[in-house]
């Protein structure tokens, strides 16, 4: 073993010393070729050759094992056992999920607040937050000071761990649901409890201060009408529909647009100078810059209106008056549109016309969307704004009766000229 020994050491010290020498030597004597004799240029090349070389080839050997430094201060991690591994580590990570990691106790090494160890079967070294160890104190860990909070807080969760992995990570949401200690993040509706995935706390609604601000109308499938207190911000959109929390359980439910019901009309001046009236959602207006944001009937999406161009807030709440008092009896009685039949007959067809009508405007769109295919939806919606209209003309009277009693049951007053 000695002999072995004896000519390694041979062998290390002829690669760092005779190799660089006779480099520097030719390095030299080329440098001095090359420079007309001078002598200086060619002590300077060899020099610097023989000093180049002796660190490549050290570091070399030293990368192989076949040199050996003095005070050298390889990292515990930097070992790669043969041995099977001998210590389990518990850890949570920041996804509140539970891991177990078998390595090389031998392999452990602090740094700041981490401890980083090679872990089965692929013998990588791993770093680990000192906090999140479950089972430090098994391992002879340090307790890192700017954790210790960290760590308490995490004692309570230890002795649970079934439920950390139930709640996910949620990255994004609506602004109600935003965790208010983590602000990045959003809660996990679970069994009544709304958690966070981060963080862990639980929230019931009244903690997160939760309160109708709103109320929306809605005309259901049956033709019954609803009003619904919901919480604005927690509304999110997809298609047709919109999911909304309403109270007093604030649970999620599914609402399709074209069946919600407005309750403000705004008058509106566009660019042309013509005047609008809109059907909307008084407390879907929010401003924005020189804009309001509102949601529009029939279809209830959103458009932007400039603050300047809508009419003052007096002239809104009465028209608001009059949609819901739906001033329709003077109109009715109004006698001066007998003389209209004479019009009609010179055409041989019935005219179907409406006087009133209903609180909402869905089924009466719907009806008149079939009697009238040629009409977008906006064009079908003006005809109905202004009472009494003449929605359709020269119609047989079988044609005429059927359509008026589809308007009748979608809540219209329909009379036949």
């Amino acid at each position: 073993m000695s002999d072995q020994s004896q000519d390694s050491g041979c062998g290390v010290a002829f690669l760092l010393l005779i190799v660089p020498a006779g480099l520097g030597y030719w390095i030299y004597d080329w440098g001095v070729d090359l420079f007309d004799g001078s002598l200086g240029a060619g002590i300077f090349s060899g020099a610097a050759t023989f000093i180049v070389s002796i660190l490549i080839i050290g570091a070399i050997l030293y990368k192989f094992g076949l040199l050996d430094v003095p005070g050298d201060n390889t990292k515990p991690w930097d070992t790669v056992p043969d041995t099977p591994p001998d210590v389990v580590v518990q850890y949570r990570n920041f996804r509140g999920e539970e891991k177990i990691f078998h390595g090389w106790r031998e392999t452990i090494g602090i740094t700041n607040n981490h401890a980083n160890i090679v872990v089965a079967p692929d013998k990588v070294r791993i770093a680990l937050d000192l906090d999140r160890i479950l089972n430090r104190d098994e391992l002879d860990l340090p307790v890192h000071s700017a954790g210790s909070a960290a760590v308490a807080a995490h004692q309570p969760a230890v002795a649970e761990p079934a439920a950390a992995p139930q709640v996910p990570l949620r990255l994004n949401g609506p602004e109600a649901e935003r965790c208010p200690n983590c602000s990045w993040t959003f809660l996990v509706e679970n069994d009544g409890l709304h958690e966070c995935g981060y963080c862990g706390d639980c929230f019931l609604p009244k903690d997160l201060g939760w309160k109708a601000d709103t109320t929306i109308g809605y005309r259901n499938h049956e033709g019954e009408d609803k009003q619904f207190g919901v919480l604005w911000d927690s509304i999110t959109s997809k298609g047709n529909t919109i999911s909304v929390r309403v109270e007093p359980t604030f649970q999620r439910i599914t609402l399709t647009r074209e069946r919600m019901m407005a309750d403000r009309v705004v008058r509106y001046r566009n660019f042309r100078g013509e005047e609008k009236e809109f059907e909307v959602i008084g407390d879907s207006m929010k401003p924005k810059g020189a804009h309001v944001n509102v949601w529009v009937a029939p279809t209830f999406t959103r458009i932007a209106l400039k603050r300047e161009n809508i009419l003052v807030e007096r002239d809104l709440e009465v028209a608001v008056a009059m949609v819901v008092d739906e001033p329709v009896p003077p109109v009715m009685e109004e006698p001066t549109v007998q003389p209209e039949p004479v019009v009609v007959e010179t055409t041989n067809g019935v005219a179907v016309r409406i006087t009133a009508i209903g609180r909402t405007t869905y089924d009466v769109t719907k009806v008149l969307q079939q009697a009238r295919p040629e009409l977008g939806v906006f064009d079908v919606y003006g005809l109905i704004r202004n009472l009494p209209s003449t929605v359709v003309e020269d119609l047989s009277s079988e044609e005429a009766e059927a359509l008026k009693q589809k308007l009748e049951e979608a809540g219209c007053t329909v009379e036949l000229d």
